[in-house]
């Protein structure tokens, strides 16, 4: 009996030494297995592109999977349109979810409704303890906005293309996102324009202070003001894991394609601080794959970006069956078309580039009731279709939902010129996104208006994509009279910069010695 008592208190003793020699070391945090994933897995949602061709009907930047490498993180690609089980399947097998910017409807696209199931089954598991984290960025921000209020809350703001400063709020010391960020990193995004927005909706400081679901769910971070309205630049909510930047940390590292995206080391610093939080947050979850192998087909490994060349909002992307998209054959003749598309292009001065048609965003909640009347051409890309002067367009609304087009132009000779055509909205999800035709048995060429409000000025783009080799734009500044404000036009200009126009390729159309046009219509 002795022994098992000397035994005892010796094993007391030792374990009361190990508990006085822990309690003199510092308090830090230990991590177990148990207690954090260093294998995160996250999900970023993809969305669909305008006029899917067959094999490309939806795509992800590949910019946005670099970021989440970078701290760590493994990424799968979550698909539009697939079913709810199919999401449930994917959201208890990943670690967080990331929605990206982009260009499609925030209320009706099938990005919309996956980010929705996402986050309804994300508030659902966070609510019982299953820490799962969301990120939204720029058109995510937006679409995060729009699901915790329900209803449209956005408005429009003048900043398209413009690298900012933060202006922190006094919530920022507490916050979760920028707890870890060097005091020297914030006083550089505190004072210089670090991070780089690509919007043209916002939510207004004004709008969440009187919207009770988003005052009471969403800590303001920081703000920012295009010189007019003052607009949520950085969020986070109060009670669960989830986060929304209306500016791109991913660029500053990862984007080249426009001049104003800010690179200097602070701005990078900016990317990484960023990503590393996020999948920090990430590896608090702990759902998994099934199985290795149906994490190995799910990962973005099995897809192959491509390139989007040196004008592209995006130096890379990921296609939805982008392998099929090297699988193009091209006949003699196509090849033939080509060459003398190319030809008549340059001879005419038209603006035509390598590579695909970019995708630029385009008016949300577009009202083409409230686009119809007459609208005049103040600048414009080169077009071989236009010869005149006082060119203008009147749309008139038909009772089958189509628009009539009527283009008129006063030629040289002192006649007057036009031509009628027929404007319709493919998608009801876009409708800020028409296709016009003039002639029967050709092609409908787009029409696409990037903003507009309707009383003043219209923005209006269209490309043609000449199989895959390269591309041909068309840019118009419309107004509802011949003569548009300097201020107006260099907004405009701003916004057809982040589009990637070529703003040295514009002309200014002559609206002068245009009374004997009065008639046209």
């Amino acid at each position: 009996m002795a022994i098992v008592h000397r035994a005892a208190v010796c094993f007391t003793f030792r374990i009361m030494l190990l508990l006085l020699f822990c309690v003199s070391l510092p308090c830090l945090p230990l991590y177990s297995s148990a207690e954090r994933n260093d294998r995160p897995i996250i999900g970023v949602l993809a969305q669909e592109v305008y006029s899917p061709k067959p094999n490309q009907t939806a795509y992800m930047a590949a910019s946005y999977v670099k970021f989440l490498e970078s701290a760590g993180a493994r990424v799968v690609p979550v698909m539009i349109n697939q079913t709810l089980e199919e999401y449930k399947t994917l959201f208890n097998s990943i670690n967080g979810i990331l929605y990206p910017g982009g260009g499609v409807s925030i209320i009706s696209s099938g990005y919309q409704r996956a980010a929705k199931i996402f986050y309804e089954l994300a508030i659902e598991a966070n609510k019982r303890g299953d820490y799962f984290p969301v990120w939204g960025t720029c058109l995510g921000f937006e679409q995060l906005a729009y699901l915790t209020s329900g209803k449209t809350v956005l408005s429009f703001t003048n900043t398209s293309g413009v690298p900012l400063p933060l202006v922190f709020t006094n919530e920022t010391k507490d916050s979760r996102m920028f707890k870890g960020f060097p005091a020297e990193l914030m006083e550089d995004l505190a004072n210089e324009p670090l991070t780089e927005n690509s919007h043209k909706w916002s939510l207004a400081v004004l709008t969440l202070n009187t919207n009770e679901e988003l005052k009471k769910f969403y800590k303001v971070l920081s703000t920012n003001t295009d010189g007019k309205t003052e607009f949520v630049s950085t969020m986070e909510a109060y009670d669960y894991p989830i986060y929304g930047t209306q500016w791109h940390p991913e660029k500053n590292a990862f984007e080249w394609g426009r001049p104003y995206i800010p690179h200097s080391p602070s701005a990078v610093k900016t990317t990484f601080y960023v990503a590393e939080f996020f999948v920090n947050e990430a590896r608090k979850n702990f759902h998994r794959f099934e199985s290795e192998d149906e994490e190995s087909k799910a990962l973005i490994y099995n897809y192959n970006p491509v390139y989007s060349g040196p004008k592209g909002a995006f130096e890379q992307i990921y296609p939805k069956n982008g392998a099929q998209l090297n699988n193009t054959n091209y006949s003699n003749f196509d090849v033939k078309v080509l060459f003398m598309l190319l030809l008549t292009a340059a001879a005419d001065g038209q603006s035509f580039h390598p590579g695909k048609c970019p995708r630029p965003s385009v008016q949300e909640d577009f009202s083409v009731t409230r686009y119809m009347g007459t609208w005049y051409e103040i600048e414009k890309l080169p077009a071989m279709f236009e010869r005149g002067q006082c060119n203008q367009a009147t749309y008139s609304l038909l009772t089958d939902g189509t628009v009539k087009v009527h283009n008129s132009e006063l030629l040289p000779s002192g006649k007057i010129h036009s031509i009628e055509g027929v404007a319709k909205v493919k998608n009801s999800s876009h409708p800020a996104i028409l296709a016009v035709s003039f002639f029967k048995g050709v092609p409908d060429g787009p029409y696409w208006v990037l903003s507009t409000d309707y009383q003043s000025y219209s923005l209006v783009y269209s490309c043609l994509d000449f199989f895959g080799f390269f591309h041909v734009d068309y840019a118009w500044i419309l107004a509802r009279t011949r003569v548009l404000t300097e201020d107006i036009v260099s907004q405009l200009h701003e916004e057809l910069a982040s589009a990637g126009v070529n703003l040295n390729r514009l002309t200014v159309s002559n609206q002068t010695g245009c009374d004997q046009t009065k008639g046209m219509k």
